[in-house]
């Protein structure tokens, strides 16, 4: 049995990597195989079983649901936002600001 799960680059190396390999030890017989790309796969023509995605989905015929939130932060150094850039909110050294 083979499942096909397509993911971005930075979650498939970073969260599905380790995960995949732990599903596989666990259930040896399924064939996992991972399909990391940035772009939009077309799940039918590509023979995807499952896509994991960030974001709202543009085609509203797929069946999603929500895996969980994740947090973002924006980082800059302290003479960007100096700068007067209007467009990032800085905090100091150290804090989180939205």
């Amino acid at each position: 049995m083979f499942l096909k799960i397509s993911a971005g680059i930075g979650f498939g190396y970073f969260v599905l990597s380790e995960t995949a390999a732990g599903f596989s030890r666990t259930l040896p017989d399924i064939d996992v195989s991972l399909y990391l790309t940035s772009r939009s796969v077309d799940l039918v023509a590509e023979g995807i079983d499952v896509t994991i995605r960030m974001g709202r989905m543009a085609d509203s015929r797929l069946v999603t649901t929500g895996l969980g939130t994740m947090q973002r932060y924006l980082c800059a150094h302290r003479l960007i936002c100096a700068a007067g850039h209007a467009a990032i909110h800085c905090g100091t050294e150290g804090t989180r600001d939205n």
